[in-house]
């Protein structure tokens, strides 16, 4: 596992590099751009979270373009410590990128140069939860389909937005009502949640649903990773 992890990083250190100075610029930008001033410390750490959960999947893709997952797979180890060290670096990766850009953001908040909301106790468990949940629903695509899994789901799932929307307008407006309905009833569930029991018993759930859904999401992983030909 840790000769996996060590050469996944130094094979691709540069790539994660220029990736992540890159978002660097926008996501310390973005609170210049924003306007309306209520830009919260949470939601702000949220899009970061976002961003950084996709480090692993553009290793991967490097991966994928270079065709080193036959390389990979001759090497003397078990397909499922392939795909076990995917998720246990991904993670690393991820949170590490989270990390660092907190830590930039956080010296130029309290020294004045960035304006933001203060963030909340909350702010581990949203960051576990984003990074985890990306992580869980992205890193199938990239093990069994390549970038091309990757590229095509946003696509799609984008696309899917676009039909259902003008579909909407142009036909019958309660499709967005009912799906605006949907997320504010998911929303109100979860707060009503989170004041019933409180912020200790809310964050313990949050994080055993997170690392439910990535074991899930590894064993399904596992499962299509042995089945694919390269």
């Amino acid at each position: 596992m840790l000769k996996l992890l060590k050469t996944d990083l130094i094979l691709n250190w540069r790539i994660l590099a220029w990736t992540y100075a890159l978002w660097s610029v926008l996501w310390l930008g973005m609170p210049i751009m924003s306007t309306s001033g209520d830009l919260t410390f949470g939601m702000w750490t949220g899009m970061v979270s976002v961003a950084c959960a996709f480090l692993p999947i553009t290793m991967l893709g490097r991966e994928d373009k270079f065709k080193a997952g036959a390389l990979l797979c001759s090497l003397p180890v078990t397909r499922s410590a392939i795909v076990a060290s995917r998720y246990v670096g991904g993670w690393l990766w991820a949170l590490g990128g989270v990390a660092c850009a907190i830590v930039v953001m956080g010296v130029l908040w309290l020294a004045g140069v960035r304006t933001l909301l203060p963030p909340t106790p909350m702010l581990p468990v949203v960051v576990v939860a984003i990074v985890g949940t990306t992580i869980a629903l992205m890193m199938p695509l990239p093990l069994r389909f390549g970038i091309a899994g990757v590229i095509g789901f946003l696509v799609a799932t984008q696309l899917l937005g676009v039909v259902v929307l003008l579909a909407s307008a142009l036909f019958d407006r309660q499709g967005v009502r009912l799906i605006e309905s949907a997320v504010r009833a998911v929303v109100s569930a979860v707060r009503g949640f989170y004041r019933t029991q409180g912020p200790v018993l809310f964050s313990v759930v949050v994080v055993v649903v997170v690392l439910a859904l990535n074991v899930a999401s590894y064993r399904l992983s596992t499962w299509i990773y042995r089945r694919r030909d390269f």
